[in-house]
């Protein structure tokens, strides 16, 4: 599963874009460099490329973590937050 975060390292705002093969439920988790889940979301993916943009409201600068959950599968990715 190709997933990639976008701009990467950003400041109010990045996007989360993917292909999907077919129409399937995707859940998005943020963890902390600590580990805690900070952020959760879920979207409904649509058969070809599908773009979420994901916000950043009160989130310190630093690294942090993306967990894609589809079909159980998961896909993390590092991801960083600047000021």
């Amino acid at each position: 599963l190709n997933i990639s975060i976008f701009p990467n390292p950003f400041k109010t705002h990045t996007n989360l874009s993917l292909y999907s093969a077919s129409s399937e439920k995707m859940d998005i988790e943020i963890f902390s460099n600590l580990g805690k889940v900070i952020y959760t979301h879920q979207e409904y993916l649509k058969i070809g490329f599908n773009t979420v943009r994901i916000e950043s409201p009160g989130l310190s600068p630093g690294l942090y973590y993306m967990n894609v959950i589809i079909n159980g599968e998961n896909n993390l990715k590092p991801f960083t937050i600047v000021k």
